[in-house]
């Protein structure tokens, strides 16, 4: 019930978002990429959904080089 009334005051969507741009600009950044040099892949590891996701080189506007694996941690946490 707290869950539901809290979820109102949030735009979880949004807040998704900006987690999402904020790890792929770092990424890039580290990686002297542009944003359209990189994109996420997230890919399940068994039947249960468990994933891992990668940051992914763009060539030619297609999945190209694995750069790396990214933790969700990594994504939902502030760059120092």
């Amino acid at each position: 019930m707290l869950g539901d009334l809290l979820s109102g005051f949030v735009d979880k969507e949004q807040v998704t978002k900006d987690y999402i741009t904020d790890a792929l600009e770092t990424i890039a950044t580290e990686n002297g990429l542009t944003s359209n040099d990189i994109c996420f892949m997230i890919k399940p590891t068994n039947d249960k959904f468990d994933f891992k996701v990668y940051a992914v080189r763009v060539i030619d506007n297609k999945p190209g080089a694995l750069i790396r694996e990214v933790t969700v941690k990594e994504i939902v946490s502030p760059a120092d």
